[in-house]
């Protein structure tokens, strides 16, 4: 903006002299007070308009600035400078939508970089990531040496990489690139360095290099270490290595996060009584509470099994949608649902509390040596009964249920397949496959209907959004799961049902870094991606070792 408030356009004014003078030496109002006569003697001069609010501005007067600006666009609605500098008002004010209004009537070839980075920011934003990128790179054009651009580039190519479905590798590279010449030249405040480390940190971590992701996130936190983010990154590293004492360590910094900050866990943080660390203690009733996600609080109950042998009781919050399931499957911890507990947990004596990550380190797991629940969450087998008979087939070897979208907000994109790869295990006869993904995939199930012949069998009995009960029995009825990493999948695996999970080169944590076994779930095979850029390959293996699972049930039947 001060590139704007420092413009002087050209004018016949006698009086712009004197004014330019005065501002030079910090006498504004005097400035104004001319500036006042020369509009009265010339009221149609949009350039006067215009002149007095970069005045305003200086004495911080925007509410009186904006309208100068806006009287000097309806003099003059080609006066660039004023439709410019109107828009950076709206920006700093966080009018997001008239900023990018003006930003974009106005800047056309102007060479203010300043402008074009604050409407790459709004497209950022708004998750429109070409058209930032595009706006940055053309502001790199005017000012190729412009270092904070290259950081907001950086953060946008993160970006692209987290949340687009199809990754280029040349995104990371570039990514990586922009981050060593901005750690090298340095110029920027010492946050921004700090995040230039992350960055690059971050994109280690995506292409499965969590080595070297570590390396970069203690760097920088030697420059800024307090950084919530730097933080909370460096513990998914860490836990995914399964370095689960320094990981769960880091992981605190997660409660700074916004996301985190803004959970109501049933009004229940702040209850005063002490935190559990994990003694055993007879007389203990622990108040436990769950991480965000249907799918962690699926796969963190079985860590109850663990706490229960240690005090007199647990009690544990969850959704609702799985209070049923879980105390069917856990008898022994009380199962309050987030609508019901708050009165319930004042009826109880609770004497400590813990969220149920945070207990992790107490139970000395070490990768390799924990002891897999094999199907600790048990469905209703009256209903696993009916549904298997529902689909008794003469036809059909192999029972299949198969889900290939997230619609994590976060995380969807890098989760999910494209749908033109999934061909190859459409091929196979004497497979039914049977759709057990959530959410509206009306166009996804046209697709393979249109490209590869399929119609994937829909119970359209079972709701797997709002019944979990009957969406658990529906998979217990099933001779295999094939899945992304969604709800869906940590239910099959958690019922201990085989399943077959799909995931990005680098997924969540808890599936753990180089391996093809799920170390928290018996009878769960990790197919990942080779590369961050590939997805063809993974489902050719899942193919292949289809066709193989099919022969032995094959025969397991002709016996």
């Amino acid at each position: 903006m001060n590139d704007l408030l420092n413009a002087n356009p050209n004018s016949s004014d006698s009086n712009l002299f004197v004014i330019d003078r005065l501002v030079a030496v910090s006498d504004f109002k005097g400035a104004l007070e001319l500036l006042s006569e020369s509009i009265l003697k010339n009221p149609t001069s949009s350039l006067l308009f215009y002149k007095r609010a970069t005045i305003e501005l200086k004495l911080q007067q925007h509410k009186q600035a904006s309208q100068s600006l806006r009287r000097s666009l309806e003099l003059d609605i080609e006066n660039s400078q004023a439709g410019l500098l109107l828009g950076s008002i709206y920006f700093f004010n966080n009018d997001i939508e008239w900023a990018k209004y003006f930003f974009e009537s106005y800047l056309n070839d102007s060479p203010l970089t300043d402008i074009r980075c604050y409407l790459g920011n709004i497209y950022h934003s708004q998750e429109k990531y070409y058209k930032a990128e595009r706006i940055y790179r053309k502001a790199l054009e005017y000012d190729s040496g412009h270092q904070e651009i290259k950081w907001f580039l950086a953060k946008l190519l993160l970006g692209k990489v987290v949340f687009c479905q199809r990754v280029k590798i040349a995104w990371i590279q570039e990514g990586m690139a922009l981050c060593d010449e901005l750690i090298k030249l340095g110029g920027l405040p010492e946050e921004k360095i700090a995040d230039a480390y992350r960055f690059k940190a971050d994109f280690h971590k995506m292409i499965d290099q969590p080595d070297q992701a570590v390396a970069l996130y203690r760097k920088a936190l030697k420059i800024y270490d307090s950084d919530k983010n730097i933080h909370s990154n460096l513990s998914t590293v860490l836990l995914t290595c399964g370095e689960f004492q320094e990981g769960i360590q880091e992981a605190n910094w997660r409660w700074q996060l916004t996301e985190h900050n803004q959970y109501d866990y049933a009004g229940l943080n702040d209850l005063a009584v002490p935190i559990w660390c994990g003694e055993v203690d007879p007389d203990a009733v622990v108040l436990v509470l769950p991480e965000q996600g249907i799918g962690d609080q699926i796969l963190m109950c079985q860590w109850l099994l663990l706490i229960e042998i240690r005090v007199k009781q647990v009690i544990y919050i969850c959704e609702t949608r799985l209070q049923k399931i879980f105390q069917r499957s856990l008898p022994n911890v009380t199962f309050y649902s987030f609508a019901e507990a708050k009165n319930r947990v004042q009826e109880s004596a609770i004497t400590h509390k813990t969220y149920i990550m945070d207990s992790l380190p107490y139970f000395d797991i070490k990768l390799g040596e924990y002891q897999q629940q094999h199907g600790y969450l048990l469905p209703d087998s009256d209903q696993v009964r009916v549904i298997q008979q529902r689909y008794q087939s003469k036809d059909a070897v192999l029972r299949v249920g198969i889900s290939w979208r997230s619609f994590s907000k976060q995380y969807g994109a890098r989760k999910t397949p494209p749908l033109d790869v999934w061909q190859p295990l459409f091929t196979m006869p004497g497979i039914e496959f049977y759709d057990i993904q959530y959410g509206d995939v009306s166009e996804d199930l046209g697709y393979f209907k249109d490209h590869y012949q399929v119609v994937l069998y829909k119970d359209q009995k079972i709701d797997p959004i709002a019944d979990l009960d009957a969406a658990l029995a529906q998979l217990c009825g099933l001779d295999l799961v094939i899945s992304v990493s969604n709800v869906g999948a940590h239910l099959a695996a958690a019922a201990g049902v085989e399943t077959w999970l799909i995931t990005s080169v680098a997924p969540a944590w808890h599936w753990i870094h180089a391996q093809n076994k799920a170390m928290w779930y018996a009878n769960t095979t990790i197919y990942r991606q080779s590369s961050i850029d590939q997805w063809g390959d993974v489902i050719s293996r899942v193919a292949e070792d289809l066709c193989g699972f099919k022969s032995r049930k094959q025969g397991e039947h002709d016996q």
